[in-house]
């Protein structure tokens, strides 16, 4: 079974996923096209990686075009047979999130304050990726300060070679 999964990283490509999974038949291989050039929410990304992995001896991931911020969590952290089609090319940040401030510079209620300590958990992740990932100097200095890192095919392949 082939599987196109193109654009942002949300509720409907997981759906798209687990539908895909769950009609395959003994003996079948899903061959995922994956693409992302906006990327999208992280908690997705994180579903979709976990059931790619847990599946990981009938997938098989092959990126193409613009793998950016989710998408290219995505690319690093899937555990199955990968192949990066030519002209594929990735972008790391931290991740952002949007909260309510109201006059006086206060956030707007107890969840942007929680929403606040958990971002810092995540910059922990990110940079432990960065590690994991052999990521460069200059690349991890962009992305430490906020920065967008983007990466050539070549240099996706050596991240996941290890190199």
């Amino acid at each position: 079974m082939i599987l196109n999964l193109c654009g942002e990283v949300n509720y409907p490509m997981l759906d798209t996923l687990v539908s895909a999974i769950n009609n395959l038949r003994q003996g079948d291989h899903l061959l995922i096209y994956f693409s992302s050039p906006s990327g999208g929410l992280t908690h997705v990304a994180e579903a979709i990686i976990d059931i790619i992995n847990r599946h990981s001896e009938v997938i098989s991931l092959f990126f193409y075009g613009e793998n950016f911020s989710s998408g290219m969590y995505i690319l690093l952290r899937t555990k199955c047979h990968k192949t990066l089609l030519e002209d594929t090319t990735g972008m790391f940040h931290l991740a952002s999130q949007s909260i309510n401030i109201i006059e006086g510079g206060n956030g707007g209620d107890s969840y942007d304050s929680f929403c606040i300590a958990e971002m810092k958990k995540a910059k922990t992740r990110s940079l432990e990726i960065i590690k994991q990932f052999k990521f460069n100097a200059k690349e991890a200095a962009l992305i430490k300060r906020g920065k967008d890192a983007y990466f050539s095919c070549e240099r996706l392949r050596e991240l996941i070679d290890g190199k």
